[in-house]
């Protein structure tokens, strides 16, 4: 496996990007699955590389993983701010399948992501079901209208949600509401996971109770911990597993 770092110019976003991605052999790329892998509100597109096994992980199996920064942005297309969801969601998905000259990707394509990242990969697969064959949220921020109102509290991510959604109280009911979007059965397979004594396990609840309510298959997983690294180092490597045992992913050869 290869790990590689990129500086792509976004148009989205008029800067260039730092993007960080594990290859598969060369020879196995064009075959491969994909991986887009988001980070939380205090990291960047390094922080999965230097805070999991995530590479041990992904080389067991034939995958492309790619970890776009995302500032503090929700992934979203900000009110007073920039592109982030356009450019994570749109371009530069166009840019690496295209570069790496991925055939037939849509059907191998893949979303996950972390407390932060575990909301934009929730809310980017499922406002865009067909292009994503699973989604993964690991302490995701899935009640993200309930967690504002406590922030309002706090001023904890206050200035962030004002940058994002012009308020918090404009998240609810919205398409950057996780609980309001739409659920189907034939939709990408779920996959959401939070520790016991995460303070988003409400959250992770109510969109638990929200799926089993719509009938659509759910993996869902509550295990001891917080927020934290080493859970979710073994959640990842806990979904590459599940990917593989429902055929989408291809295990390597030792």
């Amino acid at each position: 496996m290869t790990v590689a770092s990129f500086q792509m110019f976004s148009e989205a976003l008029g800067t260039p990007q730092s993007v960080n991605v594990i290859l598969p052999p060369p020879e196995r790329i064009a075959e491969a699955s994909i991986l887009y892998l988001l980070h939380g509100l205090l990291d960047d597109q390094t922080t999965w590389l230097h805070r999991t096994r995530l590479l041990e992980h992904a080389q067991q199996y034939n995958l492309v993983v790619v970890m776009p920064f995302g500032q503090r942005s929700f992934y979203t297309d900000q009110k007073t701010g920039y592109a982030w969801r356009t450019w994570v969601a749109k371009e530069l998905p166009e840019k690496m399948e295209t570069w790496l000259n991925l055939r037939g990707v849509g059907s191998r394509r893949h979303i996950a992501g972390l407390s932060m990242g575990g909301y934009g990969a929730m809310k980017l697969g499922l406002s865009e079901p067909q292009r994503f064959q699973s989604i993964g949220a690991f302490s995701g921020v899935l009640d993200l209208a309930g967690a504002a109102q406590r922030s309002e509290r706090s001023d904890a991510i206050v200035p962030d949600l004002i940058a994002s959604f012009g308020s918090p109280e404009a998240i609810a009911g919205s398409g950057d509401d996780v609980l309001a979007l739409p659920l189907s059965v034939d939709g990408p397979r779920l996959f959401v996971t939070c520790g016991l004594e995460d303070s988003l396990l409400e959250g992770n609840r109510r969109f638990r109770d929200r799926v089993h309510q719509a009938e659509v298959p759910l993996v869902y997983e509550e295990m001891p911990g917080g927020h934290e690294w080493w859970l979710w180092d073994l959640n990842v490597e806990a979904y590459l597993a599940w990917l593989a045992e429902l055929g989408l992913l291809t295990r390597l050869d030792p």
